[in-house]
């Protein structure tokens, strides 16, 4: 019984396989003194966005184990943002500011990419998870990619 009930309890947790199921943009001006905001619209509403950074186009699978599996626009990411806790509406945004004194060593051409994390069921109170128990909680994950989109850093 305790096998099928760990058994059961995995499949529970497995997530969603990631969709294309939002749309992201990057706008402003990346030289020194400007500003970036990095925009996603379109997920779950409460889910955990982040924007891959990387240098090329192209597909990259990646296998999350228990949290299931996420396909990637950029081959080569090189740093993960985050972004925010989408809104009611699934939306989410970053604003950075670049500083004025920022050393200008040249310019860069990146990718980037919005991906979101949404967590769905969590246990709410008593065994089993529910509130008054008796059952397996009944939560996963569930991953939501956007488009590809080019944006430069420096002048």
């Amino acid at each position: 019984m305790r096998k099928i009930l760990a058994l059961a309890s995995l499949g529970l947790l497995a997530a969603t396989a990631s969709a294309q199921c939002a749309t992201y943009s990057v706008s402003g001006s990346g030289s020194a003194g400007g500003s970036l905001t990095f925009a996603f619209n379109g997920s779950a509403a409460g889910a955990y966005v982040f924007a891959v950074i990387g240098q090329t186009e192209g597909s990259l699978p990646i296998n999350l184990g228990m949290l299931g599996s996420l396909t990637l626009g950029i081959t080569d990411p090189q740093a993960i943002l985050p972004i925010g806790v989408a809104n009611a509406q699934g939306d989410a945004s970053l604003t950075l500011s670049i500083p004025s004194n920022v050393p200008n060593p040249g310019s860069a051409s990146l990718k980037s990419q919005g991906v979101s994390l949404g967590v769905s069921g969590l246990p709410t109170g008593g065994p089993g998870g529910g509130p008054g128990g008796g059952g397996l909680p009944n939560f996963g994950f569930s991953w939501c990619t956007s488009n590809v989109v080019s944006f430069t850093l420096g002048s």
